[in-house]
């Protein structure tokens, strides 16, 4: 219990000096369900729990900007729409590509990536992302 408070001071202590410079808010995280506190961990009504289910503050929200790309309209993050491999159609149809770390940052390594031949980050184009390569 002492370590997850000292995890939550130090993110709460993160938010506060990263507040002053960039406001947001941050989404709520979808939990619908509430659960006793002790096994078999029954899901139970969620009123006066205190449980997150119980709240439904800031919900997820996200923007299509039509270009390859979505806004978090929570964080203001951009993030793009569809996952390398799929088409950038409305479902983004088409199956993911699955890559390791190496490959998609272009690190080489001799069991993952030999050589780092592969790139996936980096062969990103940046003309269907808005413009965006970060």
């Amino acid at each position: 219990m002492k370590r997850l408070l000292n995890i939550s001071v130090a993110v709460l202590m993160m938010l506060l000096f990263h507040s002053a410079a960039h406001a947001y808010t941050l989404p709520d995280t979808g939990q619908t369900k509430c659960y006793q506190a002790a096994s078999p961990y029954a899901e139970i009504d969620c009123a006066g729990t205190g449980q997150d289910g119980e709240y439904s503050i800031n919900p997820m929200s996200y923007t299509n900007n039509g270009n390859g790309t979505v806004t978090d309209n929570n964080t203001g993050l951009v993030w793009q729409k569809c996952s390398v491999g799929q088409n950038n159609d409305l479902s983004c149809s088409g199956t993911a590509a699955i890559y390791n770390w190496y490959q998609a940052t272009g690190t080489a390594d001799s069991t993952y990536n030999p050589s780092g031949g592969t790139n996936v980050c980096g062969a990103l184009n940046t003309s269907i992302f808005g413009g965006h390569s970060d």
